[in-house]
């Protein structure tokens, strides 16, 4: 793992995407990777870090959510 290139490009998106932009690029990549997995556990892993990047993209812009939607959202 190149860290430096790693940081490199973390301020390029900082200065270039919004907050939201960055969020989808990642649920994205998460994506591609998702749509060759084949065990359950590694399914339900991309099906919460989507759930939890959605929900912290929403949280930052300000919305609320009731406590049992997370309950109910984050689970394993």
């Amino acid at each position: 793992m190149d860290i430096e290139k790693i940081y490199e490009y973390q301020g390029l998106l900082e200065r270039e995407f919004t907050f939201e932009e960055i969020s989808k690029l990642y649920r994205e990549i998460l994506y591609t990777i998702y749509e060759n997995l084949e065990d359950s556990d590694s399914i339900h892993c991309y099906q919460l870090l989507r759930g939890l990047i959605d929900i912290f993209t929403q949280m930052t812009q300000g919305r609320k959510f009731e406590e049992g939607y997370l309950k109910d959202t984050i689970k394993w």
